[in-house]
């Protein structure tokens, strides 16, 4: 029963323990933030320390607490004052129990108002007594008030408006006092302004009195004061203001605003005051802008003494041998003293108009071979002793003429003569073919840069002429000499070639027939080849040749000839220039003909002595009679003949020769078909026939 006791009594011990144990794990840090609430001044330097204090860190489960630091409110930190953003504490050192914040003030210099802000501490298992801290910082920057206007230009009877105002707000009341220098010429003569708490601006105005009394320049002077002196109160400087009024007196540019003038004249310019005889002491300030080479007789800048109610000042006008733009010298007038200055034409332009004139030549005609690489041409001046102010003018080109521009030449460029006086070429183009002689026109103009103004720059020569001949050389002819055809092939093609060299232009040809065959009716050659291109001399020459199936004519021929009809002075010869076309007969006698050669046909012999399609029906017919003619005549003959043979064989009674005696029974024979030639049809044969004149 004991012994149970004692080990209950051992259980609630630990259970006590452990509970105990459980507390200091879960215990919570409680810190003491001192002080609550603080007031500080913006000065240099300023800062306070915040104080946390705790006596239980051992209760804390971490070694390392680490505090975030939260601020809010007006003040910002950063900007008004400084705070780190946490703190860190070390629970295992039991000596420690206080921990310091430093918090910095920045005095930025700006009049403004006071600002707080709140400081609250935050971290886990951690408690703070008070939550959170707030702190003031009291604005002690001195007031600075400042005077808006301080110099301004006014006319007599215009309003002074000036105004003062402050860097910023404020809680001070002042005055600030405005006192004028003169009461002839300001009214009122002083004023004060009224700053209450939180103004930042005030203003004042007085009035410049209007006498109607021309007078020169005058300035009056207001100063600014603080009335009584207010601590913390600084009126910055400057502390006073000029109002400047100008003079009555007026000074006047007579000239106009633009004058033009040659060079080598004088140009005067003259100033007048407005009717205030007997001023003394207007200086009128003047500048010439434009270059010094120009004119003379003046200074680049100066001072004009006005004396008398009218002065005036010359310019001498520069004139030189320059060929240059024209140029512009301008007289500006910039200030008066004792007076002021006209608004109206106080700048007067003057435009120098340059009368340098000279013409330029160039060759007006030049000849050049197509195998040269290039042709000069130079300009020159009439006057060599003109000069260019800057760029020299540039002749310009335009070409011309029957030569073609990246065939037979070449610019670099359309500015063939960049500078004048001076040289450029054009260059000369060699294609290799045959091409004429070709004309190359080149019009110039002047071109310059800048442009030259007027016609000062004339040209002798507007026209050059460029004679380009051609040296190339080609020959042309009949692809053959000869050609040989049977009659019936019905015609035959003859072809042009160009046997050497290339010929790029066009030019006329002929092709005629030396031998007029066509009226025998058996060549067909075309009156169109008389005069046609040689571009179409790539097409065949087509002559015909007509069939009129008539044996034995034998062969012909026909020659053409080719000439050239107008060849532009081309360099072509001809090689080649005749062509024989030969047409063998092909036209035959029957098989079963005798020796004799006959037609063949069955036809009558009208009609199979009829040419086909040449001979019309009186040739026809002339033909027939002919024939008949000719077969009673040689039938007389062989009459004769045999008469004769007749009478020697009555005297002889035998044969002369051992020959007469062999022949007889030939010529018994012969004899005997002469007799039928009376029934039988005589046909003409070819002339060029020697062996037979005649054909039965």
């Amino acid at each position: 029963m004991i012994r149970m006791s004692w080990t209950r009594l051992l259980i609630i011990n630990i259970i006590i323990l452990l509970s105990f144990q459980s507390l200091i794990v879960n215990g919570q840090v409680e810190f003491a933030v001192a002080p609550s609430n603080i007031t500080v001044n913006e000065t240099d330097g300023a800062s306070f320390v915040l104080l946390l204090s705790s006596e239980d860190l051992m209760m804390s489960n971490d070694d390392i607490i680490t505090i975030n630091i939260i601020t809010s409110g007006g003040a910002l930190n950063g900007t008004d004052y400084l705070i780190p953003s946490s703190l860190t504490i070390n629970t295992t050192d039991p000596t420690v129990t206080v921990f310091n914040i430093t918090v910095s003030i920045i005095n930025d210099n700006i009049t403004e108002y006071d600002e707080s802000a709140v400081i609250m501490f935050e971290s886990p298992n951690v408690t703070f007594t008070p939550s959170n801290v707030s702190f003031t910082i009291l604005e002690n920057d001195a007031i600075a008030v400042f005077i808006n206007n301080t110099d301004m230009t006014l006319n007599e009877g215009d309003e002074i408006i000036l105004c003062a105002s402050t860097d910023g707000p404020h809680s001070t009341s002042f005055n600030v006092t405005a006192t004028a220098s003169s009461t002839d010429d300001i009214n009122p003569s002083t004023d004060i302004l009224l700053f209450e708490p939180g103004d930042t601006m005030k203003c004042t105005s007085f009035m410049i009195i209007d006498n109607d009394m021309p007078e020169g320049e005058e300035s009056v002077t207001i100063g600014w004061s603080l009335s009584p002196a207010t601590p913390n109160v600084i009126l910055m400087d400057p502390i006073t203001s000029t109002i400047t009024i100008p003079s009555q007196l007026i000074v006047s540019v007579l000239n106009d605003s633009m004058i033009s003038v040659a060079e080598g004249s004088v140009v005067k310019i003259c100033l007048m005051m407005n009717g205030m005889s007997g001023v003394i002491g207007v200086n009128v300030s003047y500048f010439i802008f434009g270059d010094a080479d120009d004119y003379s007789g003046l200074a680049s800048s100066g001072n004009i003494i006005i004396t008398t109610d009218l002065s005036c000042i010359t310019i001498n006008i520069t004139n030189d041998s320059v060929i240059e733009n024209n140029e512009s010298i301008s007289v500006q007038f910039q200030s008066v003293t004792g007076a002021t200055l006209s608004s109206t034409n106080n700048t007067i332009e003057i435009n120098i108009m340059d009368n340098t004139a000279v013409s330029v030549s160039i060759d007006s005609s030049v000849t050049v071979y197509d195998n040269s690489s290039s042709v000069e041409l130079c300009a020159t001046l009439s006057n060599d002793n003109i000069t260019f102010n800057g760029v020299s003018p540039t002749l310009s080109a335009t070409p011309g003429g029957n030569a073609t521009l990246d065939v037979d030449y070449s610019f670099a460029s359309m500015d063939i003569i960049p500078n004048v006086p001076g040289c450029g070429s054009v260059l000369i183009l060699n294609n290799g073919t045959v091409r004429g002689n070709r004309l190359l026109t080149i019009n110039w103009t002047i071109m310059a840069s800048p442009q030259i103004s007027g016609d000062r720059i004339s040209l002798d020569t507007a026209l050059t002429d460029i004679n380009i001949i051609d040296t190339d050389y080609a020959t042309i002819g009949f692809a053959d000499t000869s050609i040989t055809v049977p009659e019936s092939v019905g015609s035959v093609s003859v072809f042009l070639s160009n046997i050497s060299g290339e010929i790029s232009v066009p030019f006329n040809v002929s092709i005629t027939a030396e031998r007029p065959h066509r009226q025998e009716g058996l060549f067909i050659f075309s009156d169109n080849y008389n005069d046609f291109s040689w571009s179409l001399s790539r097409q065949p020459i087509v002559v015909n040749i007509n069939d009129n199936n008539i044996i034995n004519e034998g062969n012909r021929t026909l020659t053409l000839s080719l000439k050239i009809v107008d060849s532009n002075n081309l360099n072509i010869n001809i090689q080649n220039g005749r062509i024989t076309i030969t047409v063998t007969e092909d036209d035959f006698p029957s098989p079963s003909s005798t020796s004799m050669p006959v037609p063949t046909s069955t036809e009558t012999p009208s009609e199979s002595s009829a040419p086909t399609g040449f001979f019309n029906t009186i040739t026809i017919v002339g033909i027939i009679v002919g024939v008949v003619v000719l077969g009673l005549l040689l039938l007389l003959l062989l009459v004769c003949v045999i008469a004769c043979i007749k009478v020697r064989s009555n005297r002889q009674g035998f044969y002369a020769t051992q020959e007469d005696k062999e022949e007889a029974p030939q010529m018994l024979r012969y004899s005997a078909s002469l007799r039928s030639l009376q029934s039988q049809t005589v046909m003409p044969v070819d002339s060029r026939d020697k062996e037979n004149e005649y054909l039965v």
